[in-house]
């Protein structure tokens, strides 16, 4: 009947909620750096700042830069 089907309607509407799920797999925060450097292999490290003083997070791996190109290294910290 049109009654049953406005009030299924007006319930769905009530309590739809958007779903958030892969909202909440993104990251609390995004750091970005940009360096311009000559070509050739580099070890950069991480360096943080918080209430234990300064840390240095070596990256396991050496990135190796070359002329005219562009070198995205992705580093995450759990």
């Amino acid at each position: 009947s049109q009654a049953l089907g406005a009030l299924v309607n007006i319930l769905g509407f009530l309590f739809e909620q958007a779903d958030t799920r892969l909202w909440r797999t993104l990251p609390d925060s995004l750091w970005l750096v940009r360096v311009d450097l000559p070509a050739g292999e580099y070890a950069p490290e991480l360096m943080t700042r918080g209430p234990a003083g300064e840390r240095r997070h070596p990256l396991e791996e050496p990135v190796q830069v070359r002329a005219g190109g562009l070198t995205v290294r992705s580093v995450y910290r759990y």
